[in-house]
């Protein structure tokens, strides 16, 4: 999901925000972890450079990771939470 600040002329600048479903596994089956539910939130410029080109940078944050349950009753758990500015 985004959305631009529109002007006349120049620059538009924008946010974007959304969800990510993420996880960490040891294995390729994923069986030892579940999905983390995160997000993403950014910053972004369209600069048009001519008539037909533009040019967009932009900043995202994002919310990943994962959490694993063990023991033999399945009660004991722990989440990894790892934050990344792309």
């Amino acid at each position: 999901m985004g959305t631009f600040a529109f002007s006349q002329t120049g620059p538009k600048f924008g946010i974007k925000a959304g969800m990510n479903v993420s996880s960490i596994s040891k294995d390729q089956n994923l069986s030892d972890t579940k999905s983390k539910v995160g997000f993403n939130a950014g910053v972004f410029l369209n600069a048009p450079i001519s008539t037909t080109l533009s040019l967009q940078p932009e900043v995202i944050y994002n919310d990943l990771g994962s959490k694993v349950t063990f023991g033999n009753d399945h009660k004991n758990s722990y989440s990894t939470n790892l934050g990344y500015i792309a």
